[in-house]
């Protein structure tokens, strides 16, 4: 007899090794292109176990092959069920059938912390410097005292660049601190001097 529940057990116990409970059915089982069903209502005639679950949760009406002679319910349900979602726990002579929880899977982080502070050679600290991963839109620029933070990736490069400096790469190789003085770019103060004396 088949039990079909609308509502799986929210939590249920799990199978204890002293389950006095052969989990076997009585024979072999061999059936070709037959429903999920099928194969659970050979187990349950089979067997002193009945299956609970919810119809449509275990794709009933799904086309599977079995062919087992060690007589194991293990082996049978690991069979029809490999490749998809559906676990079971045995409990007393109920099995139950469900859905495993999907389980977002965490992907690691790789980006580093890098940190640091641009000056000009006279030490001086320069604010409002772009600091800009390269070949992308993610930057920062420093802040009142010339420091900025920035995540990026090993191998990325830094691109510094202010008015009336020549522009800086830095090549990220892990987690640093990072000193950086940028150079007056003498072409542009000179067009800059040029301009203003209207020469």
């Amino acid at each position: 007899m088949r039990i079909s529940l609308t509502l799986l057990f929210a939590v249920v116990l799990q199978l204890s090794a002293a389950n006095g409970y052969a989990q076997r059915i009585r024979g072999t089982i061999s059936m070709n292109n037959v429903s999920v069903e099928q194969v659970l209502n050979k187990i349950e005639e089979s067997s002193d176990y009945v299956f609970l679950y919810n119809d449509k949760a275990i794709q009933k009406n799904r086309i599977v092959s079995v062919s087992n002679n060690s007589g194991k319910i293990q082996d049978i349900l690991d069979e029809i069920f490999r490749g998809t979602s559906i676990s079971y726990t045995v409990v007393d002579r109920q099995i139950i059938l469900s859905v495993k929880p999907f389980v977002r899977k965490i992907v690691e982080d790789a980006t580093i912390p890098v940190k640091g502070m641009v000056k000009d050679v006279n030490g001086e600290p320069l604010i409002g410097v772009n600091v800009k991963i390269k070949g992308s839109n993610v930057g920062t620029i420093t802040d009142i005292d010339g420091n900025f933070t920035i995540r990026t990736k090993k191998g990325d490069v830094l691109e510094f660049s202010y008015v009336g400096y020549t522009v800086q790469n830095v090549t990220i190789t892990g987690n640093a601190t990072l000193n950086i003085i940028l150079q007056e770019d003498n072409a542009v103060l000179e067009e800059v001097v040029v301009t203003a004396l209207g020469i």
